[in-house]
């Protein structure tokens, strides 16, 4: 006797929070360099996240970084990660002493790319590989709630090698009218030719069921939902963009052509009665902790700029600020309800 098993059905996960790390091992900005090599070793990990006082990724901080990019750098580390390995009672030279006791903040890398918990996937590969890094903090509400690395994302793949079973409802709006209306298509006898002219039910026949109103809402509510589907696809689209363009300014400065420019625009704004310039609009994301302290304002915004918001401000500092100019920084727009686009401005109000 032969026996058929259903095949079982394997929940795909679908969202960043399905396939995260939920126990992460992170740092503070004030945390040494020594501290996070031990945790890197402690824990077998290449990388951990750092969060400031509200719990919030302002960082993130690997063996690479902790090495050094330069060659000077590298010898410098190889020198105290063997120092380190060697135990604590092996003497170590002063560049070693030095190196590991750099604070975090200083070797992380800055701003870190997160992504929010109810991203699809698909979201999330494409965000990793556009940034082209190997792992991402997981946001809710302004909170990390987990980590996915390029391992998770494997482990994904690995599932959908597996063989599915085959698919019983169709996608969609259109799938899902289907699916209320059952099989009625195939049921319905064929006709060589066209169907013939009816004026009323035969008898013994049944009249045709009137739709339910059950039905209606149903279409309504799929509706509802492909429209929230694009709307949070395109925000998706848009963020990536946005992203992709935090990490192109990040390799922009300042050159004296554009101070220049800068400073005639700014005379003539003052010859038309102005008080202030807008030198330079950008994203928050190019602070290192998204614009939270320009929003407070907080002392010390200064320190988290980044890439040509930094070289303006060193520029002001030096040339504008002995000759009394004054340099604002505002938050210009709050879309979803968090920091927008950052404005610099140059003033010179009595």
């Amino acid at each position: 006797m032969s026996q058929n098993f259903a095949s079982p059905t394997i929940a795909m996960p679908r969202v960043a929070a399905d396939i995260m790390t939920r126990q992460v091992v992170s740092v503070t900005p004030t945390a040494t360099v020594r501290d996070v090599a031990r945790l890197l070793l402690t824990h077998r990990i290449s990388a951990v996240p750092v969060l400031d006082t509200d719990g919030a990724p302002v960082g993130m901080v690997s063996e690479g970084d902790l090495l050094g990019r330069s060659d000077t750098d590298r010898l410098a580390g190889h020198d105290w990660w063997l120092a380190l390995l060697a135990g604590p009672d092996a003497a170590a030279p002063a560049v070693t002493d030095a190196a590991a006791a750099r604070p975090v903040s200083e070797v992380m890398h800055a701003p870190v790319v997160t992504i929010e918990a109810d991203a699809p996937v698909a979201a999330v590969a494409e965000t990793l590989a556009a940034h082209e890094i190997k792992r991402l903090p997981v946001m809710r509400n302004g909170q990390m709630i987990g980590i996915v690395s390029r391992a998770d994302l494997l482990a994904v793949v690995a599932r959908l090698a597996a063989p599915a079973p085959p698919a019983t409802h169709r996608s969609g709006l259109a799938g899902l009218f289907l699916d209320l209306i059952g099989n009625a298509a195939h049921l319905a006898p064929t006709h060589a030719g066209p169907a013939p002219e009816t004026t009323g039910t035969k008898a013994g026949e049944r009249p045709p069921a009137a739709p339910a109103a059950s039905t209606f809402r149903a279409l309504v509510a799929a509706s509802d939902q492909s429209r929230q589907d694009a709307k949070q696809q395109a925000a998706r689209t848009a963020e990536l963009e946005r992203l992709r363009q935090v990490k192109a300014l990040l390799q922009l400065h300042l050159d004296t052509e554009m101070w220049e420019s800068l400073l005639a625009h700014a005379s003539d704004a003052a010859a038309h009665g102005a008080e202030e310039m807008l030198l330079l609009r950008f994203p928050s994301e190019l602070c290192s902790d998204g614009g939270r302290k320009i929003g407070v304002p907080e002392t010390g915004w200064e320190t988290t700029l980044r890439g040509e918001p930094a070289d303006l401000y060193d520029r002001w500092a030096r040339e504008l600020k002995p000759h009394g100019f004054g340099l604002a920084a505002r938050i210009l727009d709050f879309p979803g309800g968090k920091p927008g686009d950052i404005g610099l401005f140059l003033t010179w109000r009595i």
